[in-house]
């Protein structure tokens, strides 16, 4: 048995080779090395033993490629840009929706490996002539041969071939116009389509985007099965969806519904499912890989949370850097039972492909860093997306660069390649694949697909009341974010008895059943059978927006928690607000902060302040000004000035380097002698 010291100094030794082997990633923005060939740089990509990487496609067939997806027959779509980072102008644009534009090389792009050999050797320039275009997902209306879903700015657009030339001959605006303005590499992208027929992306940084469906029609009966307070249909039963910077949506193929998925996230790119059925997504700049929970909210940049909290990260390490894009999870035995729920992601700052090992606390993942999956020698490797392929293989998109960040680098760097672009092809060379079914997955997705219906009969709610008793946590999770989607009174006293028996340590169940408590508490008449003297009542009550809300926390919280008082402000009903105020006065004594909370939920409500608020406002402020007018003057002994006072004057001041910049300063001179001067002003006795 070995020693505590040397079990100690193994450990050391690991700790030392992990920190090392991040280390060693350059992660220069500006590489310092020149172009390779694409043979050059496969000789410098380090798989793990038993894989291998073999070159699929390169330059001049593409050029630099964004999004990647399959086609039914084994095709590889690919987004190719060369017009990034620039939006083409609008002069250069043929019609107003920006269809085609003039002398661009950007594209979607069909490859094929016509004669098996794991290499494409036929490209197909299906949408020519587009303007950075990023997600894309082969699709096509059954009247048509062929088509795909994909942005090129300014929108989310349907390409179809209708005659059958391989080429897309109709060009037609799903969503748009779309914002792109503020931030090209934070656009739409990572389409994906979903077993329940819907189209899943993501939504990047710093761009607003507003959605307005063009055809209803075709799914009016959705719109009918959901409420107006629904999480499904809060935006999206009248066909309008707003969002602004990191979020994940989805949308009908022919574009007659959109929806929020989740809140938050400051740039995602990336999104893959379980076996389960659980989305993930890659991030920049706030955490690598999030599982994502319907309806939640995430961490993003200076964005709050929707009152419940932020959904549980299940990512505790940055991999190195903040430029994390496309994601695959492995599961499903694809290559062998020891590689299930691994994750996959993309590092473009470090030119690597990160590895995760995916464990679970119940139904709560969490991400376990391993070793890099790909190391690239050469800096220049920037795998921006990641495809698992029908034949099992994985396609890595290497936007092959110098020059990496949008921000960092300015965009006219004059290094910034444009040509150069390849994708790797990574196969296992020799696995048992997996037959074994989890026990609890044909329940999960049955239950999945009860929160998809469009009528819940009474035997299925039943059903979904008796699965938050499951023994198997994942099915307990299942049923409480399809009670999420198809909320009603009667799930409430359920939901709060599942709650009450989760294990604590089981955060993501925790954070379901607590959203799909607050969609039943939105439902009318809720709150006449929620438990008047239960805290988490009162904790979930403030995530619900609405005056029925209000009521109950006027009757039943503590009103001096401040988060109560705003909530009151911004829900309760107008006709209310006078009497609120007047029953808030109690607390005189500590007035200012209370009257902050009111105006605070009265400016997110977009209302005017009550007479009865703004009486309160000028009595407190006229008590405070006349209480400062009783106080003791000050008697402060000044540090006796040998010179006249210097004046507050913007004066050249040298910096250690020498360089001289203007700096708004009260000395005459400035410099060490002046700034060194210290003195005391001493006050009257005052009481502690």
């Amino acid at each position: 048995m070995p020693s505590i010291f040397t079990l100690s100094l193994r450990v050391a030794l690991l700790l030392t080779l992990f920190c090392l082997g991040h280390a060693s990633a350059d992660t220069r923005l500006v590489r310092e090395t020149d172009a390779l060939a694409p043979e050059e740089e496969q000789a410098k990509l380090n798989v793990p033993e038993g894989f291998e990487i073999r070159l699929f496609a390169s330059e001049p067939m593409i050029n630099k490629p964004i999004n990647m997806a399959f086609d039914a027959q084994g095709r590889l779509w690919v987004s190719s840009t060369v017009e990034y980072p620039y939006s083409a102008d609008k002069s250069r644009w043929a019609d107003a929706q920006g269809s085609f534009v003039k002398d661009s090389r950007d594209a979607i792009k069909i490859l094929e490996d016509t004669d098996r050999d794991g290499r494409a050797d036929k490209v197909t320039d299906f949408a020519d002539g587009l303007n950075i275009p990023t997600g894309v997902l082969p699709w096509h209306k059954p009247e048509h041969k062929a088509g795909c879903i994909a942005w090129s700015i300014p929108n989310i657009w349907y390409f179809a071939d209708t005659d059958g030339d391989g080429k897309a001959d109709l060009r037609e605006v799903l969503f748009g116009p779309l914002g792109y303005e503020k931030d090209t590499h934070g656009m739409c992208s990572s389409f994906r389509l979903g077993l329940d027929g819907w189209v899943y992306a993501t939504h990047g940084f710093n761009n607003t985007s507003k959605f307005k469906v063009r055809r209803p029609a075709e799914h009016t009966e959705d719109a009918e099965n959901k409420s107006s307070d629904s999480v499904l249909s809060a935006s999206s039963v009248g066909g309008e969806l707003e969002l602004h910077s990191g979020n994940v949506f989805r949308f009908r193929p022919d574009g007659s519904r959109v929806e929020p998925w989740t809140w938050g996230q400051v740039n995602p790119f990336g999104l893959a499912w379980d076996r389960y059925g659980n989305l993930y997504s890659a991030d920049c700049h706030s955490s690598p890989v999030y599982q994502l929970i319907r309806g939640a909210h995430y961490p993003s940049f200076g964005k709050p949370h929707d009152g419940l909290g932020f959904a549980p990260v299940m990512c505790q390490h940055t991999h190195g850097s903040t430029g994390i894009c496309g994601i695959v999870y492995i599961d499903g035995g694809v290559w062998g039972p020891e590689w299930d729920d691994h994750v996959l992601l993309g590092n473009v700052v470090t030119s690597r492909v990160n590895l995760d090992k995916v464990t679970f606390t119940g139904s709560t993942p969490k991400a376990n860093e391993r070793p890099d999956f790909v190391i690239s020698d050469d800096p220049w490797f920037r795998p921006v997306d990641l495809q698992l392929g029908p034949d099992g293989a994985l396609y890595i998109a290497d936007f092959y660069n110098k020059i990496i960040g949008h921000y960092e680098v300015p965009l006219d760097h004059p290094e910034r390649d444009k040509e150069r672009g390849r994708i790797w092809r990574v196969t296992r060379k020799s696995a048992a694949k997996s037959t074994e079914t989890p026990a609890d997955l044909g329940a999960v997705w049955g239950l999945r697909e009860l929160a998809e219906a469009r009528q819940l009969a009474v035997e299925d709610r039943d059903r979904l009341h008796q699965a938050l008793a499951n023994e198997l946590p994942r099915v307990r999770r299942a049923a409480a974010e399809a009670l999420q989607t198809q909320a009603a009174v009667e799930s409430l006293q359920p939901l709060l008895a599942a709650l009450e028996q989760a294990p604590a340590e089981d955060a993501s169940l925790i954070h379901s059943l607590r959203l799909a408590q607050r969609e039943c508490l939105k439902l009318p008449g809720a709150f006449s059978s929620a438990p008047v003297n239960d805290d988490r009542i009162i904790e979930i009550t403030l995530a619900v927006p609405t005056a029925e809300a209000a009521a109950f926390l006027l009757q039943h919280a503590d009103l001096n928690r401040r988060e109560v008082q705003t909530h009151l402000a911004k829900n309760a009903s107008s006709q209310s607000l006078p009497a609120i105020v007047q029953r808030l006065r109690k607390f005189g004594s500590n007035a200012v902060p209370v009257i902050e909370a009111l105006l605070n939920g009265l400016l997110e409500r977009g209302e005017p302040p009550p007479s009865a608020l703004m009486t309160w406002a000028n009595e407190t402020a006229t008590a405070l000004l006349a209480e400062v007018r009783t106080l003791p003057e000050s008697d402060w002994t000044p540090v006796v000035q040998s010179k006249q006072p210097p004046l507050w004057s913007l004066r050249p001041r040298k910096l250690a380097g020498g360089k001289e910049i203007p700096a708004l300063q009260s000395m005459t001179a400035g410099g060490a002698a002046e700034e060194s001067r210290t003195g005391i002003l001493r006050s009257k006795l005052f009481p502690a």
